[in-house]
């Protein structure tokens, strides 16, 4: 047989699993009796990828540095100072594709020696010449690390002396003389977040003591919700510390402020439908415990954590439902439910985002009972729209307008601050417009027995209203009421529950989808604008006429509409101002001649400027025959554009007013929107 052919029959003997087999072979075992490898000492041994370790030089220990004494183990085929044969490369090649051996194991052993100091005289490794260089070590092949990398893992071997290990220096802080006379639990100093050109956070301050139920409040677009994602990690800060407990947590994650202590919960109720409400609460008890891993199956042998399950569904008074399916639950227990999942880290602040948004009034005083009740065990920050609940709550109330901290103080205070009602109610220096009178006949819009929410949280009750042809109504009402889901409800966004009649020039539109009520002449301008910030401002008016393939406004009618906008067509989106903006959704909406305009906060973070420009040009879209419904809470904006107004609580029309009562009700209208 030729030579070549049985070099190649030899070959498979140099495969990587008889490489591995071997290797195996020449070392410890892993486990067991004997010293382990995880920060444990190993013999005084060099290693080297040759089979002679280097001898002693003339000087023994010269420089007080301890020598090897005897040769290394070395693998099967391994030649002095060679490479190795081209089989056994091959072999080391494969095996280094795993990158599975991510700790270089022998590296670890080579740290090994006698005692526990942090540092003492380690093994060297010296080759034959001394003028030539050191050889690598054989852990650089990535076989020999796998096998050993097991080893060297936490809590592998309990027995025998230790590796040296510095502690690390990660996350230590030294201790000032501020610590000593840490008072508050949260602290917040100059706190900033943007998103492109808007600031939504603008250096707000906060101490926050420990115990107590502290409120959140403020109008739409205030900043509430971006605040609180900005203490729990969900947002970073652009400038600006948090410390919590003493301790700089800006920088921290998510997690790792769950774990110093920091909870909450969302406006959207979010638990585990398919899970019975024992399991739901045991998922965080097992994440903060360390068992997350452990099957669900294992879950009723282990006694400790559903005697802490049990206990905190007593806690939320869910006790009687811990084998319900959560999905078969109550808007106002999924509530509950989830803020035992936040009690279940063991918090020592808990932020509550709208508790009671969407409950009816035996749900929403089940609720706040339990607050009350929490509140003598941890300590609460509450962002709520509901004045009712915030007044009946907290203790201090914080309040914040355009980013900003505009008042801190008492129930009371905050109630009688001249500054705090004029954000709810509105700037008092915007002239009326003059207006006509609606046009006679049946009326444009009808909305009988309107219902709807989201999931199970029902948000509209028996809503009814109707809407003249050609007149400008308005929805008032505090946040959270139900405005904007009812502008959702009638563009088709958030789909009517049965048994409500939404009827458009007398056709029954309720139910159908966004696009086909769009093509009947409904326009929606969302609170938040949506404009395309990448497209100019021409191109945001093309948009709507390549979908709906109709015109309407031109961009010359557009611009005597709203002036400044004149001057920008080619600026895109994203560099207009908050006012250009708005002033940009409106004429957009209007490219595609509607009969319906539906506008949700026209008015909200606007300059006085652009909101008299907004009212001349409202009174213009009138005069067009355009129909308007707009939700604002601003009323002396709704007096100056509105010729009818319908005031919202708690998801039902409580108040009506033509234009004469909204002028002149003063004592209503204050009870009903302000704080």
């Amino acid at each position: 047989m030729d030579r070549r052919h049985r070099r190649r029959r030899r070959a498979h003997r140099h495969s990587p699993r008889r490489v591995l087999r071997k290797a195996r072979a020449l070392l410890p075992p892993l486990g067991g009796a004997g010293p382990g490898l995880d920060r444990r000492a190993a013999p005084v041994v060099g290693l080297a990828a040759r089979p002679f370790l280097a001898r002693h030089p003339r000087e023994c220990r010269a420089g007080r540095v301890q020598r090897g004494s005897r040769p290394a183990h070395h693998l099967h085929r391994l030649r002095h100072r060679r490479i190795l044969r081209r089989p056994l490369r091959r072999a080391a090649r494969a095996a280094g594709a795993d990158h599975l051996a991510l700790r270089r194991a022998l590296d670890q052993v080579g740290r090994a020696g006698d005692g526990h100091a942090h540092r003492r005289s380690l093994p060297l490794r010296r080759p034959f010449g001394r003028r030539r260089r050191l050889s690598g070590p054989q852990g650089d092949h990535r076989p020999l690390h796998r096998i050993l990398a097991p080893g060297v893992r936490p809590g592998a071997a309990r027995h025998g002396p230790l590796l040296p290990r510095r502690a690390s220096r990660r996350g230590r802080r030294s201790l000032g003389p501020q610590d000593a006379r840490v008072t508050a639990l949260l602290e917040v100093r100059g706190l900033h977040k943007s998103f492109a050109e808007f600031t939504a956070i603008d250096g707000v301050d906060l101490a926050l003591p420990g115990g107590g139920i502290t409120a959140v409040i403020g109008p739409n677009g205030a900043g509430k919700t971006t605040f609180i994602n900005l203490l729990t990690g969900k947002l970073a800060a652009d400038a600006g510390s948090i410390r919590f407990g003493g301790a700089e947590i800006t920088r921290l994650s998510a997690s790792a402020r769950v774990h110093a202590g920091m909870a909450r919960t969302f406006q959207v109720t979010n638990v585990f439908p398919l899970l019975p409400v024992e399991q739901n609460v045991a998922v965080p008890v097992l994440a903060r415990t360390r068992r997350s891993l452990e099957p669900r199956r294992r879950f009723d042998s282990m006694e400790d954590v559903r005697e802490e399950v049990r206990g905190l569904l007593a806690t939320v008074g869910l006790g009687e439902r811990a084998a319900s399916t959560a999905a078969v639950l109550s808007h106002g227990d999924r509530r509950l439910l989830e803020i035992a999942l936040a009690l279940a880290s063991r918090p020592k602040l808990l932020l509550l985002d709208e508790p009671t948004a969407g409950m009816g009034a035996g749900e929403r005083e089940r609720m706040l009972e339990r607050i009350r009740a929490l509140a003598a065990q941890v300590t609460i920050l509450l962002v709520e729209h509901d004045m009712e609940v915030v007044f009946g709550l907290a203790s201090r109330i914080v309040v914040l307008h355009q980013g900003k901290l505009l008042a801190d103080g008492s129930p009371q205070s905050i109630r009688e601050d001249a500054r705090v009602r004029e954000i709810y109610l509105g700037e008092a220096s915007v002239a009326p417009a003059p207006t006509t009178a609606a046009g006679a006949g049946a009326p444009l819009l009808e909305v009988e027995h309107l219902d709807a929410g989201y999931q199970a949280s029902h948000v509209l009750h028996d809503v009814s209203f109707g809407v003249a042809r050609g007149g400008v109504v308005a929805l008032l009402g505090r946040n959270g009421v139900g405005k904007t889901t009812t502008l959702r409800s009638l563009a088709g966004l958030t789909p009517p529950w049965r048994g409500s009649r939404i009827r458009l020039q007398g056709e029954d539109i309720a139910g159908q989808p966004p696009e086909r009520i769009a093509a009947r002449g409904v326009s929606y301008v969302p609170d938040d604008r949506r404009i395309f910030p990448d497209l100019t401002a021409a191109e945001n008016l093309r948009v709507p006429l390549l979908a709906l393939k109709r015109g309407g406004w031109t961009r010359e009618k557009i611009g005597a509409l709203f002036p400044p906008l004149a001057t920008l067509w080619e600026r895109k989106g994203q560099h207009l101002s908050g006012g250009e903006q708005k002033m940009l959704a409106i004429a957009r909406a209007l490219m595609t001649a509607p009969s319906l305009l539906l506008l949700d906060e026209p008015s909200e973070g606007l300059s006085p400027l652009i909101v008299r420009i907004l009212v001349e040009a409202l009174a213009q879209i009138r005069k067009e025959g355009v129909t308007v419904l707009l939700a604002d809470q601003n009323l002396m904006f709704a007096r100056a554009v509105a010729d009818r107004a319908l005031v919202m609580e708690r998801g039902r029309i409580v108040y009506a007013a033509e234009r004469a009562q909204l002028l002149g009700d003063q004592s209503t209208l204050q009870r009903l929107l302000a704080v």
